[in-house]
């Protein structure tokens, strides 16, 4: 029996309109007054930000800033702008509310100051970036998406009613991203007891629920389930690693922004699980395989009966991308040692290249 370290960085509630109460959670936590919000400024976040500001009212809390110019795949330019804008509001107290990128930038912007309390909200059920220190920031000049210990938020607020006006193809995407981190998770080197269950039921509960969210966005009861699943995948991730298909996923959209993490992580599913097929015990891959079989035939149908094409990847760059997801950090808990001729088999099977 192995030796091991748990760590839960970041104390989760969760609920349905759980971020109504987001001034009191505030409030209960530190004497701080002044508020600086990182989110999505797009019209269907309106109504979710109407809430926010009147709780930080309600408790007596100042916005003192609201930071918007973030973009997928955030860049390390726009994280130092909005340190700027942070450092300038003079707020103690920070809110993260978007997806992966929004979140994976303001854990950047936290580590660079020192502010009494750091909130994440996610409104995508996939990335798992509320509850740990990890962000994925895009270097500007060699487009590199690189993988970077920031700083893990003190409170994660999971509501799946700030989660229904995602659109059915970013719901699979998400959806995707969260069940590849439990897959690889489960099959990681670093795999323990603990990050075996979480990751485990993490996956059949997305198998579950996805379906049920792709018909109605507004079932919040499904809903709240992936929201569930993913922080369970999130936190079998945290501690026990991924592997090949995020060292894939985590590059390939620095070269090619139109695609999304979570599209890549729904390609290479299938041929992720049986490229490490020879390095995991048996049982691990006959009691995973019938998941990855479902999960792969719920995202290529929905592609299917939707017409989303991939982009093509030019040869030109091919070997750079290759290189790159080779180096990444995430091949360090894979069951196999990955090797650039791997990744670009890999990627060759289910991506087209031109």
């Amino acid at each position: 029996m192995k030796s091991y370290d748990l760590s839960l960085p970041t104390a989760v509630l969760f609920g349905i309109n759980r971020i109504d109460s987001l001034g009191s959670i505030i409030a209960e936590r530190t004497d701080a007054k002044r508020v600086a919000l990182f989110s999505v400024s797009e019209e269907w976040m309106r109504p979710v930000l109407a809430r926010i500001t009147g709780s930080l009212e309600a408790a007596g809390l100042e916005l003192a800033v609201t930071f918007s110019a973030i973009h997928g795949n955030p860049k390390l330019s726009e994280c130092r702008e909005g340190l700027t804008a942070l450092e300038c509001s003079g707020a103690t107290v920070v809110i993260a509310i978007g997806g992966g990128s929004y979140l994976d930038a303001a854990k950047w912007i936290a580590a660079h100051t020192l502010c009494d309390l750091f909130i994440t909200v996610p409104t995508t059920a996939g990335t798992g970036s509320e509850i740990n220190e990890w962000a994925v920031i895009t270097n500007d000049e060699t487009h590199v998406k690189e993988s970077v210990q920031c700083r893990a938020a003190d409170v994660a607020i999971l509501d799946p009613s700030v989660t229904v006006a995602m659109t059915p193809l970013l719901t699979l995407n998400t959806g995707m991203d969260a069940f590849s981190h439990g897959l690889e998770a489960y099959l990681s080197v670093s795999a323990t007891l603990v990050t075996d269950l979480l990751a485990f039921e993490a996956c059949s509960t997305i198998i579950n629920s996805i379906t049920s969210c792709l018909k109605d966005g507004n079932d919040l009861q499904a809903r709240g389930y992936m929201l569930e699943a993913s922080m369970m995948a999130g936190v079998a991730m945290l501690n026990a690693g991924l592997g090949v298909l995020h060292c894939i996923a985590n590059i390939l959209p620095g070269f090619y922004p139109a695609y999304s993490h979570g599209f890549v992580c729904g390609s290479l599913i299938s041929e992720a699980l049986e490229y490490n097929r020879p390095a995991v015990p048996v049982e691990k891959y006959l009691r995973v395989q019938p998941l990855v079989e479902q999960a792969s035939e719920i995202f290529k149908k929905f592609i299917r009966d939707n017409s989303v094409a991939p982009v093509p990847l030019s040869r030109d760059n091919l070997s750079h991308l290759v290189y790159h997801a080779s180096m990444n950090v995430n091949g360090r808990t894979n069951p196999r040692r990955i090797t650039e001729s791997d990744v670009e088999g890999l990627i060759r099977k289910q991506l087209p290249v031109w």
